[in-house]
């Protein structure tokens, strides 16, 4: 076996494990992993690659960039190194004896156009078999049966949708689905479309599916969109499904969610083996819109903007003049793309053009989501006034969509814009407009949690701060605020330490009902002390958080361990490393690249 992170290759079978479980990769995939890891000291140029992986077939580069961008997402953006001009070459440590891969190198001359001899193809040939039987064992895994559950489809306030259609939509997704129609409590549509991780289901499998529908009036006659969601054990795919019937549409969602349930999406919770998974479905289906969306969604939420340009080209050629939705979902895309990278003035116009094209398609959610995008285009250049209206609008398209996660994600938006322009009135104004939306709507109190920490945030006087952080903390704790929770309890332990307030530091530590967290501040707690038995506690929290892969927690007390000078640690920094490396975001990484 040939081991490098935590991965597994076997020689003989040709075969990728992790964790013990077969890694599913597509034949060129596997292929090029094999060619890499036969001489992972030789740079493999471009055309080298081509000529070994698709002999003569009539492909261009962009197939090996393509190639080794999934590669990458499987193993790691570290995996490959990418030298300008040259070509690649394997970068991970190897250990254990290297057995010889099934491929014998032989050149021949024969016009300098050839490097391998038949033995390359007999290669090729053999892995493409040992890749079916890997395929077919991580088949086996993938098709473990899920429970499926149906909240009845509502129509999408204001969207002149007919009764009789939700109806039909409802039965025909209950027989192909081949479930009963469950009155379960519609999760709260999220402000964003990407995946989130939620708590898994306790016990049985369940995949729920809840959704609204949307009739549009389009150039080429009326269309159904559904927009839906399918929440599973670990996290949920939201995505667009849209058909010129309804009987059509069901069937889509059908075959949709009959793709997810057999897949490890829902399984998964390091967001690297996520970004893998949807690359080798994208790639299975690569004519399905909706997976690409939610794709390249993720790798711009990741920060991987190569990968997300070029799918994106590729998302733009399967548009059809008839797609009016999805060119506006291209755009939204584009500015998002765009934003990322800097490009903060043509952002702003590939929004500006997605904006108006909801607007035309009456997608007054998707246009609040736009129109959100845009301030953040837009906070650099032009003054408050412009931008607290771009805002309000955005407030009340939410509101009209029946959206109200996004309509407060609009207020604490606005909130935070007037604080940054000094603005002391406004900022309240607005958090007082979430209290109000919390209460005419029933929301539990989960919801007034980012209220607190905004109040902490503008307070000026520390006893204030803590007081609200100290409420904060009491708040119900969803997914959907977890990451404020961890905020509230950072700034809180940083107050505390900051003034050395050890018992106030101990009696908040114990009010929080997160046993990861309460490791972590412990950890803290000891560093600030100078503790000399400081990186026990340090590593204890990260061991903790690791078990539980929690990598809000383990990413940074792994680099609190790797900034740490003790000799017990120094045996483990390839550990603390590499966990970083596989598990942090881009930026943070690259913010601390001088401790990787």
């Amino acid at each position: 076996m040939l081991y490098f992170r935590d991965f597994e290759f076997n020689p003989s079978t040709s075969t990728l494990y992790r964790h013990g479980d077969v890694v599913a990769l597509t034949e060129t995939q596997l292929n090029l992993l094999i060619l890499l890891l036969n001489e992972p000291e030789k740079i493999w140029s471009k055309e080298a690659i081509l000529q070994v992986l698709w002999q003569d077939k009539d492909v261009t580069e962009q197939v090996v960039f393509q190639t080794i961008s999934q590669l990458r997402a499987v193993l790691g953006s570290d995996a490959i190194q990418t030298f300008p001009k040259r070509g690649y070459k394997w970068q991970l440590s190897l250990t254990q004896a290297r057995a010889q891969l099934s491929v014998n190198k032989t050149p021949i001359q024969h016009s300098g156009s050839r490097f391998w001899v038949v033995s390359a193809l007999l290669f090729i040939f053999t892995c493409g078999i040992a890749y079916l039987g890997a395929q077919q064992s991580s088949l086996q895994k993938a098709t473990s049966k899920y429970a499926l559950a149906l909240s009845p489809i509502t129509a999408t306030p204001h969207s002149e949708v007919e009764s009789q259609i939700v109806q039909q939509l409802n039965e025909a997704l209950s027989t192909q689905l081949d479930v009963e129609l469950s009155p379960l409590k519609k999760v709260n549509t999220l402000t964003s479309r990407q995946s989130h991780t939620l708590k898994p289901h306790e016990g049985t499998r369940m995949l729920t599916v809840h959704g609204e529908i949307t009739k549009l009036s389009m150039a080429g006659g009326v269309s159904y969109l559904l927009d839906y969601t399918l929440s599973g054990e670990s996290r949920q795919w939201q995505s667009f499904v849209i058909a010129d019937d309804v009987a059509l549409l069901a069937n889509r969602v059908h075959g949709q969610i009959e793709r997810l349930s057999h897949s490890r999406y829902f399984e998964l919770v390091s967001e690297n083996q996520v970004t893998a998974e949807l690359t080798l479905m994208n790639a299975a289906s690569s004519d399905n819109l909706s997976i690409a969306y939610v794709l390249i969604s993720q790798l711009i939420e990741r920060l991987e903007y190569d990968r997300a340009s070029t799918l994106l080209h590729q998302y733009q050629n399967q548009l059809r003049d008839k797609e009016q939705f999805h060119q506006a979902l291209f755009n939204l895309l584009k500015g998002q793309l765009l934003y990322g990278q800097g490009q903060n003035a043509l952002a702003v116009q590939s929004l500006n053009l997605a904006d108006k094209q909801f607007e035309k398609l009456k997608l007054a959610g998707l246009q609040s989501e736009t129109k959100q995008l845009l301030v953040q285009s837009l906070s650099l250049t032009e003054e408050y006034r412009i931008l607290k209206m771009y805002l309000i609008d955005a407030a009340q398209l939410a509101k009209l969509a029946g959206r109200t996660q996004l309509e407060l994600a609009s207020y604490y938006q606005l909130s935070k814009l007037a604080a940054r322009h000094q603005q002391s009135t406004d900022k309240y104004r607005y958090l007082a407009l979430v209290s109000q939306v919390v209460t005419q709507f029933g929301l539990d109190e989960s919801h007034l949690m980012l209220r607190d920490y905004h109040q902490a945030i503008f307070a000026k006087v520390a006893s204030e701060k803590l007081t609200h952080l100290q409420r904060a903390i009491l708040r119900p704790v969803s997914e959907e605020n977890r990451w404020v929770y961890y905020a509230v309890a950072d700034l809180a332990s940083n107050l505390l330490i900051t003034e050395k307030n050890w018992q106030g530091l101990v009696a908040f530590t114990a009010a929080l009902n997160d046993d990861v967290l309460r490791a972590k501040l412990i950890a803290k707690k000891q560093v600030a002390m100078g503790s000399a038995e400081a990186w026990h506690y340090v590593e204890r929290a990260f061991e903790v958080a690791r078990q539980e892969s929690n990598y809000w927690v383990s990413v940074p007390m792994a680099l609190l361990l790797l900034k740490l000078e003790s000799e017990q640690v120094s045996d483990h920094l390839h550990i603390y490393q590499s966990h970083i490396e596989q598990f942090a975001s881009p930026s943070f990484k690259a913010r601390h690249s001088q401790y990787l």
